[in-house]
């Protein structure tokens, strides 16, 4: 891609990806640090990048991720926020919270079905990779890949409407 199809293509999404950001963002100066992130990773791509395919589906996805992440490292920094505590009442306050955040974790899977909970457990307690799930389980890559994702969404659904999860 040359840097004049770069720009053209940067230029038409601008406009989208500042919508998905301030969408998430209600601050404008987070949504454009969003969108020039992402503007700088699709330069960095730029070599890898297919003109022909849809730029606009990676530029979007890629800032809904860049958003979530975002997100969730404000969102730590504010769990984060106890420091007027003593070492030893932060310890108790953040094993307090730690078997919570566990209880209410082990509440929201036991919620999931049989296959779900499966799939969860050989990804993320057994550690296994995605190669090893579809050995284990004769189900294909894809479908693998799918159902942990659907999961993982569920999950935090789960979560969510429980008031589990901000």
């Amino acid at each position: 891609m040359t840097v004049q199809e770069f720009e053209h293509i940067a230029l038409a999404l601008r406009p989208q990806l500042m919508g998905v950001a301030r969408g998430f963002f209600a601050d404008e100066a987070k949504a454009e640090d969003v969108v020039q992130d992402v503007l700088l990773r699709l330069w960095q791509m730029r070599d890898r990048i297919d003109c022909q395919k849809d730029v606009r589906a990676l530029a979007v996805r890629m800032t809904k991720n860049r958003c979530v992440s975002v997100w969730r490292h404000e969102r730590a920094g504010l769990n984060m926020s106890v420091g007027e505590l003593s070492s030893s009442e932060r310890s108790v306050t953040a094993n307090i919270q730690e078997c919570d955040s566990r209880r209410m974790l082990h509440d929201a899977i036991a919620r999931l079905n049989d296959s779900e909970r499966r799939l969860l457990k050989m990804r993320h307690e057994q550690e296994m990779d995605i190669g090893q799930i579809t050995a284990t389980t004769g189900m294909a890559a894809r479908t693998v890949s799918v159902m942990l994702s659907q999961t993982r969404k569920k999950l935090l659904d789960i979560l969510k409407k429980g008031g589990f999860y901000e």
